[in-house]
């Protein structure tokens, strides 16, 4: 931020300060302070200065959904002025605020990267002088990179072949980059086995295209984040992401893997079959995370496609998360699953089964299994929390989405947690409350008004559901 622009900023900013002066550093009382050095500076008629970049601590909390910006008390000081901004793609200011204490928290995204400035305010009732120049401070929330894939590049020769990687990398996560906006061809398989990795554009606006050939399949035993990515499934009639066995099963007979698979910030188009698959094997899978992702399945005409199918006996995925997503398919006549899980229950590899979950939000369902439906997880549909709120459900499910996606279960009381949820089936709303399954009251009724759902486009135009905010938000204009 420069000079020039700053200090205009902060003349505009002086008179809500006074009452900041009257507080004193208050928050700052704990960083060694005593109430008399609180309130009575000894520091007077002083040009002060900012604090240091090196003296700025960036930490994340606990559960890593905030960062904790923190600085050293600027004697003399009567308050800060802040600036918090997301710089990740383009600029973004997301505070901007007088503090006066030390210490800021803010939301922390993943894959993100900020900028922190601040300006110390002087206690001028004593005479002194606020800092001249703000200073800076560069931090980000993105894995460092582990190598940056070339433009043009086929995935499978480049990992198979040229660039294989190394044997015994399995502790730490391998990121690796692709050119944001960049073209990219897999002509195979890419098994990443027990490797821990990530397949990202940095720039979240500009995804990497990678065009399937007809063999193309991705594949994996471990963790794997695949992030801002366009995959053009048109040549390809395989499954897009299978589990593949690496190690052994556990006394249950469960190939367990702990750390999350996740696909965020994707377009993963004309998917003719399953989205995510075991490998004829029981798996046991702690957290799949679907989110702010595009899919669009092309299931071929008269088939039972099943489009999250964890198929071997005893396989389940313990917590699925979907979250700002859009799920479609072509096909109207598709009388599938949606999830499918097949056993196996979480004691079974120690994680708590009160924490299993399906947890649905802010997302936006169009044709899913029309004439299937939603969700059938065998032994885990008695151990589930359902958790559904702001989604659009369109001609899902044989016109009973809420009940379905429960394992055709009803009355589960505190285990179905619904709000603000629209179902609307062939020109009507569902009466999820009669199949009482979403008996919360809530139900946001009336046809969301696509734009043109054949196509790809779920704009919204219902008066309710825009009111509601419900819905994929990439569709809310």
């Amino acid at each position: 931020m420069g000079k020039n622009r700053l200090s205009t900023r902060l003349k505009a900013l002086s008179l809500p300060l006074l009452g900041i002066a009257a507080l004193g550093l208050t928050s700052c009382a704990q960083d060694g302070y005593d109430d008399d050095e609180r309130w009575q500076s000894t520091v007077t008629n002083t040009q002060l200065a900012s604090p240091s970049a090196d003296d700025i601590s960036i930490t994340a909390n606990a559960d890593g959904s905030k960062t904790i910006i923190s600085w050293p008390v600027v004697k003399g000081a009567r308050g800060y002025h802040c600036v918090f901004t997301d710089v990740t793609d383009g600029t973004k200011v997301l505070k901007d605020s007088l503090i006066d204490g030390c210490t800021l928290t803010v939301d922390r995204e993943e894959d993100s990267k900020y900028n922190f400035t601040i300006t110390t305010l002087a206690d001028t009732v004593v005479g002194n002088k606020d800092a001249l120049t703000a200073t800076s401070k560069d931090f980000t929330t993105l894995v460092a990179t582990y190598a940056t894939i070339p433009n043009g590049t086929d995935l499978a020769e480049y990992f198979n072949t040229t660039n294989p990687i190394p044997e015994g990398l399995t502790e730490d996560e391998l990121c690796f980059d692709l050119e944001p906006g960049g073209n990219y061809t897999m002509s195979d398989i890419v098994d990443f086995g027990l490797h821990k990795v990530t397949l990202r554009s940095t720039v979240p606006s500009k995804q990497a295209n990678v065009v399937f050939g007809e063999n193309a399949k991705i594949k994996t035993c471990a963790q794997l984040s695949l992030k801002n990515i366009y995959f053009d499934m048109t040549n390809d009639a395989n499954k897009f992401l299978q589990l593949s066995v690496h190690k052994d099963a556990n006394e249950k007979g469960k190939v367990v893997l702990d750390d999350p698979i996740l696909i965020s910030g994707c377009y993963i188009n004309d998917l003719k079959s399953t989205l995510f698959y075991d490998d004829n094997v029981a798996f046991a899978v702690k957290n799949f995370i679907l989110k702010n992702t595009v899919v669009h399945f092309n299931t071929p005409t008269n088939t039972k496609t099943t489009m999250l199918h964890m198929k071997s006996t005893g396989s389940f995925i313990h917590i699925t998360t979907i979250d700002k997503c859009t799920i479609w398919d072509e096909n109207v006549n598709n009388s599938g699953f949606f999830m499918q899980y097949n056993g196996g229950r979480s004691n079974d590899v120690g994680w708590a089964k009160s924490d299993a979950a399906i947890n649905i939000s802010n997302s936006t369902f169009f044709n899913v299994v029309k004439k299937g439906k939603l969700g059938n997880y065998n032994q885990m549909n008695s151990l589930y929390t359902y958790t559904v709120r702001e989604c659009i459900f369109v001609d899902c499910s044989s016109g009973h989405s809420a009940k379905q996606l429960m394992h055709n279960k009803s009355n589960l009381g505190t285990r179905a947690k619904y709000y603000n949820n629209t179902y609307w089936f062939d020109g009507a709303d569902e009466n999820a409350a009669s199949d009482k399954a979403d008996q919360s009251g809530t139900q946001v009724k009336g046809d969301p008004g696509f734009a043109d759902p054949a196509n790809g486009d779920f704009t919204v135009s219902g008066a309710n559901q825009l009111d509601k905010k419900i819905g994929d938000p990439r569709w809310l204009k």
